[in-house]
This record gives C-alpha cells, structure tokens and sequence, in this order.
C-alpha cells in the first residue's frame, strides 16, 4: 500500500542521512572490509580485472596477482551487491551483520545484482543512448564544458525513474515481492519529492565530480600525469572514500523511499 500522506524531499532526505549516522558501527562490519579489498580497483585503468593495481601496490606479475586480482573485481561487483543487501537487511529488518561482513545471504545477493543491472538499463539507456548519438552528430567536444548541459534533463530524468522503481530493488533484498508496476505504483504520492531528491543528486553531483577534478589537477603535470606516486596514492584514497559515501547515500535512499513505499515508519524513526 501506498503511502497516504505524501512526504517532502526534506524530511526524505533527512531519513536517508540519519540512517549511516545512527548505525556507523554496523555500516563499517557491513562494508568496510569489502571497500578495503576493492581499493587496488581504485589504482587501477582495467575495466575487469585490476592486475595493474595490485602492481602498483608491489605484487609482482604472475598467477598469484591475476588470482587475487579476481577476487578484488568479485568484491567491486558481487561484494558492492552483498553490502547492499546487508544495509537493506539491517535497517530495514533489523538483521545485523556479522564480525566483519554481511550475512551471507548468496541468492539474495545475486538477484539484486541482476536486478541492479536491469534498473540501471532501464533507467540510465535512454540518456546513455542521446549521449551517444550526440557525440555522433554533434562536433567533437561540442558537449565537453557547459554546453554538456543540456544532457542534465536525462540525467534528471535518470535519476527520478531510479527513485521511483527502487523499491523493486529493495524487496528482493528483504525478502519482499514487488514487482516494477507496484513500486510506480506505491511511489506515485511522493513523486515530487522525489524529484527534489533528483535535483539535489544533480547539484550534489556537480560539486563532488568539480571538487575532484580540481584535486586531479593539483596533483599532476602539464602532461597529465601525477607528479609522484605519493599523489597518485592518495588520488585513489580519495575517490575510494568519495564513492563509499556515494554508495552509502544511494542504497540509504532505496531503503527510505522503500520504507514510505510500503507505508512503514522511516528508517531513521
């Protein structure tokens, strides 16, 4: 059921900063040894396995590296899906983790990785795809600076329809059913709010993806490359850190628009 009262974008946005707030403790033996194990990811220009940042941090090439190298890229992909569930498990059904991981709740985990990937076509392939056609009939860099805003309305739009079909995501993770109509369905009384969450995202966005920017430059050359390995280090320290909060906010927001979805209490209540 549907929630009757609709609920604003602050008071949504004060139920998903309140949620790692109230728990940090559980949060890190949710996530934390897992984001430790994916850092050399972070190091690294391979978009499957990160051999080459494993070398950096003083493996020697061979069949140990590319062994532990599959381990850290089980671990950016499954293991970002297994915190998931674990948040959504702890917060939402009271189930706490263990020592240093989540509960291993392996089908779970799988489903909402398959189903993370089918959100993430459904809502982010359109503008992916104007993106595209763009930089084919556009001229080149025609969208490098300001003028990429005018991709800003997909990614809005991106970002709204995630919001909205969420609570799909969520319900595989806590043993719910829900399927993609329901949850268009059960979010329609706090659309709006959810729309101010979008914007915020944009904005929120804009200024972590400039403040790194900034950071990447300071830290290299004219040629563009990092003026020492110290640098290069605490580039990925950094982006490691920005996208483990990145992370935290967003299956925090599934949790709360999940919650108000089915009429329950706030997270954070």
């Amino acid at each position: 059921m549907a929630a009757t009262n609709p609920i604003g974008t602050i008071e949504l946005l004060r139920g998903i900063l309140t949620q790692p707030m109230q728990r940090p403790g559980a949060l890190l033996r949710i996530a934390g040894a897992i984001w430790l194990v994916q850092f050399p990811s972070f190091l690294s220009a391979e978009a499957v396995l990160p051999t080459d940042g494993l070398i950096l941090m003083g493996m020697t090439p061979g069949p140990l590296t590319t062994a532990v190298a599959v381990l850290v890229a089980l671990m950016v992909y499954i293991g970002t899906a297994w915190a998931a569930v674990g948040w959504h498990r702890l917060t939402i059904m009271q189930e706490k983790p263990g020592l240093i991981a989540p509960q291993p709740h392996m089908g779970r985990v799988l489903d909402y990785f398959v189903r993370g990937i089918a959100l993430s076509v459904i809502t982010w392939l359109p503008i992916l795809m104007l993106a595209g056609f763009a930089a084919v009939v556009l001229p080149p860099g025609f969208l490098l600076g300001p003028r990429g805003a005018v991709l800003i309305p997909g990614a809005f739009l991106a970002i709204w329809l995630t919001l909205r079909l969420c609570p799909w995501l969520v319900s595989g993770a806590v043993n719910d059913r829900l399927s993609l109509g329901e949850s268009w369905r059960t979010t329609a009384p706090i659309s709006k709010a959810l729309a101010g969450l979008s914007v915020l995202g944009i904005i929120a966005y804009a200024i972590v993806v400039g403040l790194l920017t900034w950071a990447g430059m300071s830290v290299g050359d004219d040629q563009g490359y990092y003026i020492s390995d110290t640098a290069m280090f605490g580039m990925a320290v950094l982006a490691c850190a920005v996208f483990f909060v990145f992370f935290v906010i967003c299956i925090s927001a599934f949790n709360t628009v999940y919650t108000v979805a089915r009429a329950a209490p706030l997270p954070s209540a």
